[in-house]
């Protein structure tokens, strides 16, 4: 693993212009369902994760690896027929606990919570086997290049708030609410992680009327770029509360439409495990030293 956030893969390949990341999102674009609807989906897909997260009782870092996998995920892969959304999602939270070496955890505990959550949510996530993540755990690590080094805003938020000498819990809090809404833009796609917490910091401070202008005024870093970074998280506010009424509205009715879209797949792949594991019985049944002394008989 790189020991710096400048010597990693993020730094070197996942970080975009605005133009570049808006340009892949063209080319990449969702194929069966309108814009509107797919960031319904995608919104949904974000908050499924961090409830599946906490309701195992997984840290935040281990949710926020597994919402920026999803996203590099769809800025390198069309969102099409062959990949459903809730399956890279599910997929994607295994993958995290395992780059976040997450201990005392195991795909069986994860996908009996995903039901749950489901259950009580509506998100309407099919029972998926471990196979079903298996294969597309492939899916994802090759279309990420295995690149996952991952690296967030929260570690340096911790220490920011240490050098700047800040004992205000509500501004703390507030910056920490900052950083875990801001996974719901692009913002960790466009800028390095130390800058968005910086930017997250510098919110939560005027927000809460902390005053911080004397350990601001002591950074090494462009100013203009953190209110760039805090305008749009604001600008992310704004937009989602201007659409929310709306979105809650269509919200059962695109994940009706994912439903419907990929049940046939979903019963395609459940076949297809199935001949997989009878291939695999009869295998092991013929490997037995009965069955093999019987050949040599005859």
């Amino acid at each position: 693993m790189a020991s710096s956030f400048w010597e990693s893969s993020q730094c070197r390949r996942w970080l975009f212009s605005e133009n570049d990341l808006k340009e892949r999102r063209d080319r990449y674009h969702c194929t069966f369902m309108e814009a509107e609807s797919a960031q319904v989906l995608n919104d949904e897909m974000m908050r499924f994760m961090n409830l599946v997260g906490k309701s195992l009782g997984w840290r935040q870092t281990v949710i926020a690896t597994s919402k920026l996998l999803y996203k590099r995920f769809f800025v390198v892969t069309c969102m099409d027929e062959r990949y459903d959304p809730r399956l890279i999602a599910v997929t994607c939270l295994y993958l995290a606990a395992k780059v976040e070496e997450l201990g005392q955890y195991n795909l069986r505990d994860l996908l009996k919570k995903v039901q749950e959550v489901q259950s009580r949510e509506g998100f309407q996530i099919p029972k998926y086997s471990h196979q079903h993540v298996h294969d597309f755990e492939f899916h994802i690590l090759d279309a990420l290049s295995f690149d996952l080094v991952v690296f967030h805003p929260y570690q340096y938020l911790s220490k920011y708030v240490r050098d700047a000498q800040i004992e205000d819990q509500i501004c703390v809090d507030a910056a920490w609410s900052i950083l875990n809404d801001s996974y719901l833009s692009d913002v960790i796609l466009l800028y390095p992680p130390y800058l968005i917490a910086i930017a997250a910091f510098y919110m939560a401070c005027v927000q809460t009327n902390v005053d911080s202008k004397k350990w601001f005024s002591q950074l090494n870093v462009r100013l203009d770029v953190v209110r760039e970074i805090a305008q749009l998280i604001i600008d992310m506010y704004k937009g989602r509360a201007a659409v929310a009424e709306r979105q809650r509205r269509i919200r059962p009715e695109v994940m009706e439409d994912v439903n419907r879209k990929f049940e046939s797949n979903f019963a395609m792949q459940q076949e297809e495990h199935k001949k997989r594991a009878n291939e695999l019985k009869r295998k092991k049944q013929q490997e037995k030293p009965g069955n093999a002394k019987k050949k040599v008989r005859r």
